[in-house]
């Protein structure tokens, strides 16, 4: 057997490429319950560790966008208690979610437990944010929710699995507009 060293070599540069690929629709929810380092070694990237009162919060910040159910997003970030298990795993997805998007989500994750959309709105207060130089208004406000279907344009669907739950929030407008995905410990609690 003779050694073919461009052969070889192309051969070693495919599984390179293949190895840094990008992983598309990672399964976050088997990370719920495990230890942080399982989580480190799965998303293979840079990030920053702040203290929180019960734990600790781990942000993972990716070079280059990647893909959950075709949308984009290019962090994680991940609540991690004392005993560096992970609680909760949260994806800002770059876009509001949308019928193509829940069809992939629910062949996968099946129907939602719960949809939920804003019935009333009650403005409490109003502050000024003095921290930047023009300041900006922040308002209270107490929302009351009903059960609505996806075409009302929902703020929160939930699933509840045997051993995750998962919340998707969905902000239309603003500064932080498109959808924040949360995997979670099962707290039942919507």
């Amino acid at each position: 057997m003779t050694f073919n060293e461009p052969k070889m070599m192309r051969f070693l540069l495919l599984l390179l490429m293949i190895n840094l690929k990008p992983v598309e629709n990672l399964k976050f929810e088997l990370l719920i319950g495990k230890d942080i380092s399982h989580a480190i070694k799965t998303l293979n990237t840079d990030y920053n560790i702040f203290d929180a009162d019960l734990g600790k919060v781990y942000i993972f910040q990716f070079d280059n966008s990647r893909k959950f159910f075709g949308f984009n997003y290019d962090k994680i970030v991940l609540g991690v208690d004392k005993s560096n298990v992970i609680q909760t795993l949260s994806i800002n997805l770059s876009e509001y979610f949308d019928d193509n998007f829940y069809k992939l989500f629910t062949s996968e994750y099946g129907s939602p437990s719960k949809i939920l959309g804003i019935k009333s709105r009650k403005k409490i207060g109003e502050i000024i944010d003095s921290v930047e130089e023009e300041g900006r208004r922040i308002t209270e406000t107490k929302l009351e929710m009903e059960e609505v279907t996806l075409s009302q344009d929902p703020l929160f669907v939930f699933w509840i699995k045997e051993d995750y739950q998962i919340k998707i929030l969905n902000r239309k407008k603003g500064f932080l507009k498109g959808s924040e995905l949360t995997f979670s410990k099962v707290t039942n609690q919507i």
